[in-house]
């Protein structure tokens, strides 16, 4: 293997800047004149017009993926570039899942034994015998005031309805993994790859 680095051929570096005959993958337009070789390597597939410039693979912030297609995965292509740093998820996107929702409710219902003094219902009465009276049409005496004894009828329901509104305030969060900041580099010179 040569020490001289194939043209095009990119390594990482921890320095503070790109070493000779090198230069930073940030997406930099290069006349095609002056790097002939490392053009008919790399073509425009990272910018450039394809007859005066052509551009270097920018991997400032990104990650390199394999260009290919894994087993159960996307197909990913030379040049490509997609992904973001955060996310935020729709309903459709959310996993099934559900909520609890807590209702409680209570019905009393108080009547007496002793007979009833009005024929209206209101708040402040509970359900009363009726008053027996032999003579004619009477209104249903029904009706006692609530300070009389009484006793808590059994059978008496009461249902409720609840909803369940969205929540979450739809903000965005990060999908990145834990990083560690290097230089990615391209060598412009060096020893041009054979095919075979």
């Amino acid at each position: 293997m040569p020490t001289d680095p194939f043209i095009g051929e990119i390594a990482v570096y921890p320095y503070n800047f790109a070493p000779k005959h090198w230069a930073y993958c940030d997406g930099t337009l290069l006349p095609i004149a002056q790097n002939t070789s490392l053009f008919s390597l790399l073509g425009d597939t990272f910018g450039g017009d394809g007859r005066s410039t052509f551009g270097l693979p920018d991997l400032r912030g990104r990650v390199v993926v394999g260009e290919g297609t894994g087993h159960g995965l996307t197909p990913m292509y030379r040049g490509e570039a997609a992904g973001a740093e955060q996310e935020i998820l729709t309903t459709s996107q959310m996993p099934a899942h559900n909520h609890t929702i807590t209702v409680q409710c209570t019905a009393t219902l108080g009547a007496t034994s002793e007979y009833g003094s009005t024929a209206i219902p209101g708040p402040d009465k509970i359900l009363a015998q009726d008053q027996d009276t032999t003579q004619g049409v009477h209104p249903v005496m029904a009706y006692a005031e609530s300070n009389k004894q009484n006793t808590t009828l059994g059978g008496i329901g009461a249902s409720a309805a609840a909803s369940c509104q969205d929540t979450g305030a739809n903000q965005p969060f990060p999908i990145r993994n834990p990083y560690l900041v290097l230089s990615y580099c391209i060598a412009l010179v060096g020893v041009y790859p054979s095919r075979s």
